[in-house]
């Protein structure tokens, strides 16, 4: 919606440039209007390479994400860590979900919540992350916990995308 918005607002403000220059002066109307011609000639050319970069779905198993960090916000918990790609595509996008885990002998989930990182990260590369998944923050550290109890996070990679035009040689 906010793209449509910013489109009209550009169009209103191009069409008053244009009427404002034709009361003035036909030949400033003229140099404006080819101003305009060339910029939405080049912004539609620009459009349309960017087309090439359409994005394709990555195996989820090629993607890997590491929690090294977890604190509480007053917004929820913020994550920090790695996103390992192991794709033959740079990453653009990756649906996750995190899950914490209190473990005895046997672990069980105390908690779950999903998240989007929304990231370039290069075919065999690792690029750190900070994310904030909405949990309450009191999951963090019980007080009441054994000390042979102990909590931790589990990332699960639900989907990934990556740029399609990858493989291609400079053109």
């Amino acid at each position: 919606m906010l793209r449509i918005l910013l489109v009209c607002a550009g169009l209103i403000a191009i069409a008053t440039v244009l009427w404002s220059s034709w009361r003035v002066d036909r030949r400033l109307f003229a140099f404006v209007l080819v101003v305009v011609v060339i910029g939405a000639t080049l912004f539609g050319v620009g459009y349309w390479h960017s087309a090439e970069q359409g994005m394709v779905p990555v195996e989820p198993a090629e993607i890997e994400v590491s929690v090294s960090q977890a604190r509480a916000t007053e917004t929820g918990i913020r994550l920090s860590g790695r996103v390992f790609n192991r794709s033959s595509l740079p990453l653009a996008l990756l649906q996750g979900r995190a899950v914490l885990e209190e473990c005895t002998p046997e672990c069980s989930q105390i908690g779950e919540a999903s998240f989007i990182v929304r990231q370039h990260v290069p075919i065999g590369g690792s690029y750190p992350y900070s994310q904030i998944v909405r949990l309450p923050a009191s999951l963090l550290a019980d007080p009441q916990a054994d000390a042979k109890q102990q909590r931790r996070w589990r990332i699960e990679v639900l989907s990934a995308s990556g740029y399609a035009s990858a493989g291609r040689t400079g053109s």
